[in-house]
């Protein structure tokens, strides 16, 4: 027979790793595996270069339409102060350009460009005529009306009840309409165009018109 001292020594021992024994019921925190965010790094590409266009002939208007086409900057060398609205209208032709066609540049380079009236404004055609006694009864500008959106456009045109002006901005452009209205109907002189047709200008006054218009491109 165990005596009692031991009996209560053994219940004492099995008590204790009884609650040693219990698991560990305390919530525990969990370790996040999520990678924090990283923003994408952007890079840039380089500008890509452009070749400079070839402007020289080109109106005015059109050099610049060309240049902005290709993202480049033109401006006039020298500097031009207030330049009259005829440049806009493609009076002004391209006769030099610095860097040369085929030099490459970048968006956003410079273009400078020297540009010359190569001829008459068709007003100041009408004008010579007047002051030369020939008739032009009723002058009118109608560049508005027939010179934009047609297939040969002009920058000008004065029309009279006896002789009408067309003013183009290159020569080029002057010959192609002389052929479409024939060279019966009309006389060309470099940028400028005189149309007989709508006017049915009298057969004795042509030559008359055309001599004060000799004269007149002289000066140019």
């Amino acid at each position: 027979m165990i005596p009692p001292r031991s009996i209560v020594i053994i219940g004492l021992t099995l008590a204790i790793s009884g609650c040693s024994a219990q698991p560990d019921e305390s919530p525990s925190t969990p370790t996040s595996t999520t990678k924090p965010a990283t923003t994408p790094s952007v890079t840039t590409a380089p500008p890509t270069d452009v070749l400079i266009p070839d402007i020289k002939g080109m109106s005015g208007e059109a050099a610049r339409k060309v240049l902005i086409g290709m993202g480049l900057v033109g401006s006039f060398a020298p500097p031009v102060v207030n330049m009259p609205d005829l440049y806009d209208r493609g009076h002004w032709v391209v006769t030099s350009q610095t860097p040369a066609a085929g030099a490459e540049a970048q968006p956003g380079d410079e273009v400078k460009f020297v540009a010359a009236q190569v001829g008459p404004l068709a007003s100041e055609v009408i004008a010579a005529f007047k002051e030369k006694g020939l008739p032009v009864t009723e002058p009118r500008d109608n560049t508005e009306q027939n010179c934009y959106g047609v297939v040969h456009e002009c920058v000008m045109l004065m029309t009279t009840e006896d002789v009408s002006v067309y003013e183009f901005a290159n020569e080029r452009d002057a010959t192609a309409f002389l052929k479409s209205w024939g060279a019966a109907n009309a006389h060309q002189e470099g940028v400028i165009v005189l149309s007989y047709l709508a006017a049915r200008t009298p057969d004795k006054l042509r030559p008359r018109y055309e001599a004060a218009l000799t004269t007149l491109m002289g000066d140019y």
